[in-house]
């Protein structure tokens, strides 16, 4: 899904920031691996991996299919995981921020 079809909780550039590091989590070091799946597990345990998934690719039904999770529950997740961040990232946003 488009950057411009999610709900807004951070300024453009910042949630883009996010979305991009979500987009590229293959590409990036063990260690902000980590803290983007920590903060789906803080989201919701349960599912964590299914919008980690949904998070780092494209094929949103795949996703939903494979976890046997709806995609609308997957948007509301990813909703709350782009919140999350904006509130309180902690290390993930301190990482963001140093590029």
């Amino acid at each position: 899904m488009s950057l411009g079809k999610m709900q807004r909780y951070l300024p453009d550039e910042r949630q883009g920031l996010v979305y991009y590091m979500c987009r590229n989590y293959n590409n990036m070091p063990h260690e902000v691996q980590e803290q983007i799946k920590d903060v789906c597990n803080q989201v919701d345990k349960y599912n964590s991996e299914a919008l980690l998934k949904f998070l780092i690719t494209d094929n949103n039904k795949m996703v939903s299919i494979d976890y046997y999770v709806s995609i609308s529950t997957l948007n509301r997740l990813r909703a709350k995981f782009f919140k999350k961040v904006a509130d309180n990232g902690g290390q993930l946003w301190d990482k963001i921020k140093s590029g």
